[in-house]
């Protein structure tokens, strides 16, 4: 079993669903509403737990009731909390979610995960070097992610989906293994337009050049492509009944970490998280719709 530390968000997600998106200034009633644990680290830190890693989450959530709320949630999917810091001064992250006809906006208060810092990552100095890899995303302060990719380059593998896109130093692509990018994220780091295969190597190209060793490009519906480390490949994505697509991409991060520090080859690890973020889009809500090894299997199977 491999062992993964996300270093990441914590929210809990508000979900309303509704026939459109309301005008400003307008007042609108949705269809259905529910409170689902989220935030893009938790999210994938449960996605790398339901694949089979071992997976310690590193967060700060405020002292509320949503804190102990996702705390409890992410120890039901077996993962270690013991590194998940309470802060005295700021509140659990929260997200409000629109979902129309199976996409979703997002409006998010980051809170205690702004209080995430490099004090927070020295103090677990020892895991992150006894872990197979750390996973990172946006939802941190930047300070604490440049931080903790300066500090362990080289030292265990890096997985990084910079999502939200901010202004990035690129100078620290060539730290990064596995780079996971969505299409406008590819955009902000190589100005390409990503739309298919073609494009999609031109951008992977460019960030090969940049020093990145695994880059990823995912896009949605029309699949996505990668470096092996050998090659470029393409992969067209598995055709599911989409309902929500909150937490596809992180299903897709998690599961590729998982699978990768698990020996697999990157060919097929890819093509198990493209399955594993397809199925996730078969529900709604972000850790709920996350799928188990067992389904990415059985489904895998059919084809």
């Amino acid at each position: 079993m491999s062992k993964i530390t996300v270093i990441g968000s914590m929210n809990m997600d508000l979900v309303i669903s509704a026939g459109r998106y309301p005008e400003p200034g307008e007042t609108m009633h949705g269809h259905s509403f529910a409170m689902i644990p989220g935030g893009k680290g938790a999210n994938q830190a449960v996605a790398c737990a339901r694949m089979g890693a071992e997976v310690h989450m590193a967060a700060k959530v405020g002292n509320d009731a949503f804190g102990k709320e996702l705390i409890a949630t992410l120890k039901e999917s077996g993962i270690h909390t013991d590194t998940v810091l309470i802060s005295k001064t700021a509140n659990t992250g929260v997200a409000i979610i629109t979902v129309v006809d199976g996409e979703n906006s997002i409006v998010l208060s980051e809170g205690a995960n702004g209080q995430v810092t490099p004090s927070d990552i020295d103090s677990i100095d020892g895991l992150i070097l006894s872990s197979d890899a750390i996973m990172l995303q946006h939802e941190i302060p930047l300070e604490t992610i440049y931080y903790s990719i300066k500090k362990y380059a080289g030292k265990t593998k890096i997985f990084l989906n910079p999502a939200p896109m901010k202004p990035f130093e690129e100078d620290l692509l060539a730290c990064i293994d596995y780079l996971i990018l969505n299409q406008s994220e590819a955009f902000a780091l190589t100005s390409v337009h990503v739309e298919d295969e073609i494009s999609s190597f031109k951008a992977i190209d460019m960030l090969l050049e940049k020093g990145v060793k695994y880059p990823i490009i995912t896009m949605g519906s029309k699949g996505a492509a990668y470096f092996n480390g050998q090659d470029k490949k393409y992969c067209p994505a598995f055709k599911v009944p989409v309902v929500d697509t909150t937490a596809a991409g992180d299903t897709f991060c998690g599961a590729l970490a998982s699978f990768i520090t698990e020996g697999i080859h990157m060919d097929d690890a890819l093509r198990s998280a493209q399955m594993a973020a397809a199925l996730s889009t078969t529900k709604y809500g972000a850790q709920t719709s996350i799928p188990y090894l067992s389904d990415v299997e059985e489904s895998l199977a059919k084809y």
